[in-house]
């Protein structure tokens, strides 16, 4: 009986061993070479898109350059298309404070979300869909929505985005007057951005513990809190913020019956 050789055989030939060797050379070249197929650069060219809109109405605070930058929206029907659709027009009436037509598009933009399965944007839908519950009120219903966002912005490593995330969960549940998980979730969330290197956002957290401990009535506490973060804030010049910090002064002053101080605050806040 033959043992089987033709391995040896085959490879005691030496141009077949230097074929061989070629051969194995240009496929690691090639398997080490990252290459996007066609979806996939699709994919992050539709995420680049949005983070664009997502910077002219954060940063920038622009409504109407962000309704220009709507119609470069592409043409196409295709699932990654219109998810990309209902997700722009989500965020810009969202931010208008027109809730319920973007809950109406996010609704929309989860069905195709879901169908072709992108963490990015199940992210983006279920975080913004917390944030505009809350603005309805609908406290319990937003919380449920934050957790979702919690589960993707994990898989997607985003320091930043998890900080803001974490920071907007605190506030719902300091609207259900949970201030201890408020607390738990502000306090993440700083440490987030401090990890992350991150400036301006870091002072949020200050005005956020200003509300808690506002709420449990240690107001010379609170007041000490704002003025930790009140120059960074200020700094931004930003007219509505400008008027939520003295509006914070003057609930602090108010409460502490320091009635100067208080209107000085009040009339600020009514000049921005």
């Amino acid at each position: 009986q033959k043992s089987i050789r033709l391995p040896m055989i085959l490879f005691s030939n030496p141009s077949i061993i230097k074929f061989s060797v070629i051969c194995a050379f240009f496929h690691l070249l090639y398997t080490a070479i990252p290459v996007d197929p066609p979806e996939q650069k699709e994919i992050k060219r539709l995420e680049a898109w949005y983070k664009e809109l997502v910077k002219i109405l954060s940063d920038e605070n622009d409504i109407p350059k962000a309704e220009k930058y709507l119609s470069t929206l592409p043409e196409k029907e295709d699932d990654l298309s219109l998810l990309l659709k209902n997700c722009a027009k989500a965020r810009v009436e969202s931010f208008k404070s027109n809730y319920f037509n973007g809950n109406f598009y996010l609704f929309e933009a989860l069905k195709y979300a879901e169908k072709v399965k992108l963490d990015y944007f199940l992210f983006e839908i279920h975080h913004q869909l917390a944030i505009n519950l809350r603005q309805q009120n609908q406290v319990d219903e937003a919380l449920a929505e934050y957790k979702k966002a919690i589960f993707y912005v994990k898989k997607l490593n985003r320091p930043k985005d998890e900080a803001l995330l974490y920071n907007n969960f605190g506030l719902a549940y300091f609207h259900k007057k949970n201030l201890d998980s408020a607390e738990y979730y502000f306090t993440r969330s700083h440490q987030l951005y401090s990890d992350a290197g991150q400036g301006w956002e870091m002072a949020f957290y200050h005005v956020n513990m200003m509300e808690i401990l506002h709420e449990k009535k240690l107001f010379d506490q609170a007041l000490a809190e704002l003025n930790r973060g009140k120059d960074v804030l200020y700094s931004l010049n930003n007219a509505g913020l400008n008027t939520q910090i003295d509006l914070s002064y003057f609930k602090i002053y108010k409460a502490k019956q320091e009635w100067q101080l208080a209107k000085l605050h009040l009339e600020k806040a009514l000049q921005n």
